[in-house]
């Protein structure tokens, strides 16, 4: 999925390109180039939202894993930023659909969809940055941050392109489109890798096993709720010792599957 970002990214920036140098010509002409490579995009960035994100065992194993509320909020808000890149990819997709059915014709209208689809996906960009860890991912909040801004700004200035520069339609949409192409290429390069992901449920999983201990300050209420969340069975009748006892064999039987 990481390289498939990439790829997305790159034809992206390609078509942006295309169109700068091709400026002389009308959108129809390159009409059937920016819708599939929109649709293409799009796919790849709602794919990427599934990727992303984390299974629901995996968001309740983090919380679980987490000793303090303040981290469990933490983590269920690092989980919902993956939310702005459906959000994205599902316009981005939609918007690929109008232009492959000529559904936009008038300039005014083109220039108009597409500055809107520059500015949301700007401030998506923005938005997202907020819920990266300045301190331990500063390379990526800068990068989701800076590239969130000139989105914003292209966007804004294809509203007013007539009044100052009066760029050619090819040329402007060409300059949006290298834009979102390189807010791809760094949405792709910061994706984890798999071995990475892999490496971190494998730590959670160790988390929780040393979390069992501090179970034992838990009430048996908890303890009911944890296991019927993971689908463990329990005796009906069971004390808070084999309730862990029955917890703890089933985490030990996940990490040898």
């Amino acid at each position: 999925m990481r390289l498939l970002t990439v790829i997305s990214g790159v034809l992206l920036v390609a078509t942006g390109v295309f169109g700068i140098a091709n400026q002389g010509v009308s959108f129809l002409a390159i009409a059937f180039i920016i819708g599939v490579v929109m649709i293409f995009a799009g796919t790849v960035q709602a794919s990427g939202y599934i990727y992303g994100r984390y299974s629901n065992r995996e968001e309740i194993a983090l919380e679980n894993a987490a000793s303090t509320d303040k981290q469990r909020q933490f983590i269920r808000t690092q989980n919902n930023s993956h939310g702005w890149i459906m959000i994205d990819g599902l316009v981005t997709f939609t918007l690929g659909l109008l232009v492959l059915s000529n559904q936009l014709k008038a300039e005014v209208a083109i220039v108009s969809v597409f500055g809107m689809w520059m500015l949301n996906a700007g401030l998506r960009r923005v938005v997202t940055s907020s819920y990266i860890d300045r301190k331990k991912k500063s390379a990526n909040f800068f990068w989701t941050l800076g590239t969130g801004v000139l989105n914003t700004i292209a966007g804004i200035y294809a509203f007013y392109n007539d009044s100052i520069l009066q760029l050619p339609l090819a040329t402007l949409l060409g300059v949006l489109f290298v834009l979102q192409g390189i807010s791809t290429l760094e949405l792709g390069v910061h994706m984890p890798h798999r071995n990475k992901t892999n490496k971190l449920l494998n730590n959670i999983e160790d988390r929780i096993q040393r979390t069992l201990i501090e179970f034992n300050l838990l009430k048996k209420e908890d303890l009911i709720e944890y296991a019927a969340v993971h689908s463990i069975k329990l005796k009906k009748s069971g004390s808070k010792e084999e309730i862990l006892q029955a917890i703890k064999s089933a985490i030990d039987e996940n990490k040898k599957k």
